[in-house]
């Protein structure tokens, strides 16, 4: 009892003294005064546009450890550690700043704080940082080299500012450092080699930055290494060997780079660490390595756009990677079909991207794997696939650009968690589902467009956030536009005034397209109340040469997107008046006339500007201080003179578009021009002539077609070592086409010469492998084709029409795979057309043009049977079209001239992607008509005339259904014209003359309208339109068609069976 009564007292005692030593502690402050007064005069070295953050707390008369973002040595008092990340700070750091006074600093963390200008070298006064952390805060310049000093440093963040120049070598001095982040700060150069000498690094993190080069080859010395991140940069050259000998090595990302070549990991004996592997977007090539199985630690892996060269990959490699949580293998040019059962052993797999790889999707398919994000865009789909419906997990869906026919599945709408769908490009046209299954859904973006939708406009989930219906075939009116945050109307026939209604509560929407519709009428005022627009489309609106008023837009203060190009309204617009929008980035007023003061100065940073169409007179001079300036169109105005040098000196605009004016020249020195940073250059339709100008180095793009340059090819275009697209058509330049193209062998995709008066031989060292279009029709180029065209196995445009070629037929033209336009008339090509045990297979031919020329010889009954672009409704992707930032005004159109319904006739631009057309004419071509053109049920246009053709007209010419002109004249034709062809609705033109042809003209529509000189000079016809009766042979000629509609079906079953056996992997559903 005694000793628990003197333990008792002892804690009494004990407990009071610890009590006063607190009180007493709380009564005096840890803080040193000079740190606080450093701390407090730090703070005042800023503004705050809004409250102070953290520094809102710092009082004189309070302890400045107590303070928020502050840390003190319990026993020294000194601050340590300051922390104001995301504190409203605004102002430079200073050279002098007070900050350097806090020498006792281990920690400083300043990030996402508007610090606007560079890192003072003075930084190194912290003797004692271990991390520093700068993230996001609007810095520039150079990193110091002063960094080097900071001897204690372990963790240095300088992610997301605007630096320029390379990493300081210096930074090799850094031998503690473990953790280095420079994500998105603009840096260039090599890889810093400086890097290597860190032997403490686990964590390197240079994503989105310029660095180029090759990695160097002793990556390995990095031992400790955990974490290697350099996606987003221009690294290229093969990947070291090295990288992956590193034994910590655990999240690799080489993703978004230029490496090539095939990769080598080498031999992994012992288990690899790797859990993360992003290779995509590079330039690999070659089969997929095998020893990737063996990275069975693999969580994540990335080979997107990997090139096997149309090569086989054996996707059994990665069944033994059975952690495996997110597979992205998508576009990596394989004629492998995949079936999609052979991944439902990784049952971990949760994001799965297969796009553009062609699938085999069994309706019986199960994936036991919790898939939440799913993407199998361009996987020639034909079904909905039915194994989504018990993906209960999946969150997003993507099946865009596949061939999926009919309505969206009821299914779709109740996947519980699922909130983005993607099915655009297919062939939808409606929704199963009741009005309270959809409208419950929980989607939040939903994206239809370029499907077959049409009125009534489909029921739509009420949480909508996202909704896109581009491209489609809607009409009427649209009126509920106020619940969602993006709405994308464009490029359907929606008509009438928009009628938005009492919007009485702010509105959420921040982006509304409405352009390229059939809206009338005047701009509704109640847009003005969309406070919250970011994005703005009314394009193409049609306010039928009315007024705009222009005050309306004045309200959507945080707009950024503005495009009302094609207004139709006869309104001046003063362009200062939008200078009240200061977030403006893209603006399209293209179509609209301007008014434009000299002394116009726009606040906004502009980045994209399209004022094509717009009346200008003047080179606008408001563009000389748009600095941020990306993308320029002032084409078809009516400026004179010469482009001003300043444009030459904006330091980020890349595009330029100054086509459709009254240019002359360029003004600038020759240094200023050339180290210009364009890659893409239109001056065409003005008045250039010679000398030739100096041109941007960078050029990627250049086009000067319809000037007046002549002479030969300015040698200058050969330093544009870049250059991917050129253009010189419709000039008058003459000689030959200058070896140093050969300086392009690498880069080239289109090349277009066409409308000039270019001679002599074409070199064959000219034609790069990368060739995708080449025109050079209509000038006097002689000799041969080039053979070495057969190497480019991307070419899907040849023209040489109107040329001196003396060559025989290029049967290895066949060898191209891609090809899908060829060109060859009016030259001299000359021999047969036909070599047997050569069968002349075009897959994806849709344009053949061997006219006037010499041609010989008899053609096979199979000549057309491995045509399949012809014969079956296949798209056809058309990549030649150089596409700049999505504009339309932005692509390079081909043209080639055809005849059509006795008309002569260019096709440019989208025409190529449905326009199917043969012509022979004008040969020596004999014998029958190949009986298996009927199988081209896709031609528009056949042209068979001027030839020695023989025997009958084939019956199976019925087949073709959407043939618009026919024109087998002059040739020595014989027998009765088939009366199936009257059933050829759309055929609008035919011509038959100068055969010898009889019997009655078959009745029909489509016959009995042409005019009789189609049937002139063919002695035994008879019947309307011609004037010779035909007595009772029109009930024989009845008869006759009812017996050839029966032999035309076994033909055709006959050509189809064929047809088969050149294409294989091609099904056909014969319906007869």
């Amino acid at each position: 009892m005694r000793t628990m009564m003197i333990w008792s007292l002892c804690l009494i005692i004990s407990l009071s003294n610890r009590i006063l030593v607190i009180a007493s502690s709380s009564s005096r402050h840890l803080c040193r005064p000079y740190q606080k007064d450093a701390l407090l005069e730090f703070k005042n070295e800023f503004h705050y546009n809004v409250m102070a953050g953290k520094t809102e707390s710092w009082r004189n008369n309070t302890d400045c450890c107590s303070w928020k973002g502050i840390s003190c040595d319990p026993k020294t008092g000194n601050v340590f550690e300051l922390d104001l990340q995301d504190s409203f700070l605004n102002g430079p750091l200073r050279s002098n700043s007070s900050l350097f006074r806090l020498q006792h600093l281990h920690t400083l963390d300043l990030g996402l704080n508007n610090l606007t200008g560079i890192i003072p070298a003075s930084i190194s006064n912290l003797k004692y940082l271990r991390n520093l952390t700068l993230y996001s805060c609007n810095l520039f310049g150079k990193i110091p080299s002063s960094l080097g000093n900071l001897s204690y440093l372990t963790d240095l963040d300088l992610s997301v500012n605007d630096f320029n120049g390379e990493l300081p070598g210096s930074v090799g001095y850094l031998n503690r450092l473990t953790e280095l982040r420079l994500v998105s700060a603009n840096l260039s150069g090599k890889f810093p080699l400086a890097l290597l000498n860190l032997s403490e690094l686990t964590w390197i993190d240079l994503r989105s930055n310029k660095f180029e080069g090759m990695l160097p080859s002793n990556m390995s010395s990095l031992s400790k290494l955990i974490y290697f991140e350099i996606s987003g940069n221009s690294f290229s050259g093969s990947v070291p060997l090295s990288l992956f000998m590193i034994p910590t090595l655990v999240d690799l990302d080489l993703g978004r780079n230029d490496f090539t070549g095939p990769l080598e990991i080498g031999d992994i004996s012992s288990p690899s660490k790797l859990r993360v592997l992003y290779l995509g977007e590079n330039n690999f090539n070659g089969p997929v390595p095998r020893s990737l199985s063996k990275l069975v630690s693999l969580v994540s892996l990335d080979l997107s756009f990997w090139n096997t060269r149309r090569g086989k990959v054996d996707f059994t490699i990665f069944l033994h990677l059975k952690s495996l949580r997110l597979l992205h293998l998508s576009n990596m040019n394989t004629k492998t079909m995949v079936d999609l059962s052979l991944l439902s052993h990784l049952t971990s797999l949760g994001d799965l991207d297969l796009s553009g790889i062609n699938l085999k999707i069994n309706p019986t398919l199960n994936l036991p794997s919790p898939i939440k994000f799913l993407a199998l865009s361009s996987c020639s789909i034909v079904e909905f696939p039915k194994f989504i419906q018990s993906q209960t997990r999946l969150i997003y869906l993507d099946i865009s650009a596949n061939q999926i026919e009919g309505q969206v599945p009821e299914w779709l709408w109740k996947l519980p968690v699922l909130w983005y769908v993607n099915i655009s490009q297919n062939s939808f046209y409606g929704f199963e589902g009741s009005e309270d299954v959809i409208q419950k859904s929980a989607k939040i973006m939903l994206d239809i467009s370029s499907n077959t939708f049409q009125n009534p406009f489909p029921l739509l989930p009420v949480s909508l956030m996202y909704f896109s219906c581009s491209d489609n075939r809607f009409s009427g009116r649209y009126l509920e536009i106020c619940k969602l945050v993006y709405l994308d109307l464009g490029r359907n026939d929606f008509t009438g005034p928009l009628e938005i209604g009492d919007i009485s509560s702010p509105s959420k929407l921040r982006v509304l397209y409405l352009g390229e519709n059939n809206f009338n009428g005047p701009v509704p005022r109640s847009l003005s109340k969309l406070v919250s627009l970011v994005s703005l489309d009314l394009s193409f609106w049609n306010t039928r040469r009315g007024k705009v008023d222009f005050t309306i837009f004045l309200h959507l203060k945080s707009l950024r997107l503005l495009h009302l190009s094609n207004m139709n309204t006869k309104t001046m617009v003063d362009l200062s008046l939008l200078s009240h929008l200061t977030s403006l980035g893209d603006l399209d007023l293209s179509g609209i006339n301007l008014k434009i003061n000299p002394t116009l100065n726009l606040p906004s940073p502009i980045k994209f500007l399209a004022l094509s169409s717009c009346s200008i007179v003047e080179f606008p001079k408001f563009i000389q201080s748009q600095t941020r300036l990306i993308y320029l169109d002032i084409s078809a105005n009516q400026i004179e003179g010469q482009v001003p040098e300043w444009l030459w000196k904006l330091p980020v605009l890349w595009y330029v578009n100054i086509s459709q004016n009254s240019f002359y020249g360029f003004e600038g020195s020759e240094d200023v021009i050339q180290k210009s940073a364009k890659i893409m250059l239109d001056i065409s339709s003005n008045t250039f002539q010679n000398p030739f100008p100096l041109l941007p180095v960078s050029l990627m793009y250049f086009s000067c077609s319809d000037n007046r340059f002549s002479g030969e090819i300015s040698r200058e275009i050969c330093k544009l070592v870049y250059l991917d697209t050129l253009v010189l058509s419709n000039n008058n330049f003459n000689g030959s086409i200058p070896r140093c193209f050969e300086n392009f062998n690498t880069t080239l995709s289109v090349l277009n010469l066409r409308n000039n008066s270019i001679s002599g031989v074409f070199p064959e060292e000219s034609i790069g492998a990368y060739l995708q279009s080449l025109d050079v029709g209509h000038n006097k180029i002689s000799g041969g084709l080039p053979k070495s065209l057969i190497n480019c196995t991307r070419l899907e445009f040849l023209n040489v029409e109107d040329n001196m070629f003396n060559d025989k037929f290029p049967f290895w033209l066949r060898l191209l795979p891609n090809l899908q336009i060829l060109v060859l008339r009016s030259n001299q090509f000359h021999g047969k057309i036909f070599s047997f045990g050569a069968s002349l297979i075009f897959p994806k031919l849709r344009i053949f043009d061997i006219s006037r020329n010499l041609f010989t010889g008899v053609l096979p009954s199979d000549y057309f049977a491995g045509w399949s672009a012809m014969s079956s409704d296949v798209g056809i992707v058309d990549s030649t079209p150089v596409r700049i930032l999505g504009r339309g005004s932005g692509f390079y159109h081909r043209s080639v001239a055809l005849t059509n319904k006795g008309l002569n006739m260019e096709l440019v631009g989208s025409g190529f992607k449905i326009y199917k057309s043969i012509d022979v004419s004008g040969n020596r071509i004999e014998g029958d008509i190949p009986i298996s053109i009927g199988l081209l049920k896709e031609l528009i246009v056949l042209n068979m005339s001027n030839n020695v053709f023989t025997g009958g007209i084939p019956p199976s010419l019925a087949s073709l259904t959407n043939l618009q002109s026919l024109d087998l004249s002059q040739n020595r034709l014989s027998g009765e014209i088939p009366p199936e062809l009257g059933k050829l609705t759309f055929l609008a033109r035919m011509n038959f003359s100068y055969n010898m042809l009889e019997g009655p003209i078959p009745q029909g529509t489509q016959i009995q309208s042409q005019n009789s000189s189609s049937f002139a000079e063919n002695p035994g016809l008879c019947g309307f339109p011609l004037e010779e009766t035909c007595g009772g042979k029109e009930e024989e000629a009845t008869k006759q068609e009812e017996d050839g509609e029966k032999e035309e079906k076994d033909q055709v079953i006959s050509w189809i069976s064929a047809a088969i056996g050149y294409v294989p992997g091609y099904n056909f559903l014969i319906i007869v």
